[in-house]
């Protein structure tokens, strides 16, 4: 409709409001979705290479940088929950860095369990509102829904792990997801 309507400026606007709200109510539904789904993980061994660059290709690959370099080939967890938690990061970062900065996904073995890192070069997150970043409909932007991160720490704490936020050196945040190794992991 919107493309039939080009002709026409005025109810082309129209149109597009329309075609906008539709994406943004979408986009709010599967964020509402992701949330409340049910809280059983679907674990299984998965490549973490894998994983990142699904995560950095979900989003935008050209300003995502993945280093796997540090990270074991398989690890056993829930890589639908891990992805996502991840593409939630990464966006994030993609939005508060101002193109072309580019966002680091690195992900390492640190002896005690996984580190999933997500590094930005944004202003960084206020101190006042850190403690509150990762409660539903909490949100330091005006479009969002304040579910994304929200939507992370759930995934994470169902798999016995923790997310985190520090400062960048240099500016910028870094978001950090640890998961416990699982029993083939265990040394």
């Amino acid at each position: 409709l919107e493309e039939q309507l080009a002709d026409d400026p005025r109810r082309h606007a129209k149109a597009h409001r329309v075609v906008d709200e539709a994406v943004r109510l979408e986009r709010l539904t599967n964020s509402l979705l992701d949330f409340t789904r049910a809280d059983r993980l679907a674990t299984g061994v998965a490549s973490l290479a894998e994983v990142a660059r699904r995560a950095a290709e979900l989003t935008d690959p050209a300003r995502v940088v993945v280093d796997v370099a540090g990270a074991p080939e398989r690890w056993s967890f829930d890589a639908m929950r891990i992805e996502q938690a991840l593409v939630n990061l990464v966006r994030n970062a993609l939005q508060a860095s101002a193109p072309p900065a580019e966002v680091l996904l690195k992900v390492v073995d640190d002896g005690d369990g996984l580190r999933f890192t997500v590094a930005d070069r944004g202003p960084g997150v206020p101190s006042e509102m850190r403690p509150r970043m990762f409660e539903p409909f909490v949100t330091g932007r005006a479009e969002g829904t304040g579910l994304g991160l929200a939507v992370v720490r759930r995934g994470v704490e169902l798999h016995g792990g923790r997310v985190t936020i520090e400062r960048r050196h240099g500016g910028g945040s870094v978001f950090v997801l640890w998961l416990p190794p699982g029993p083939q992991e265990v040394k």
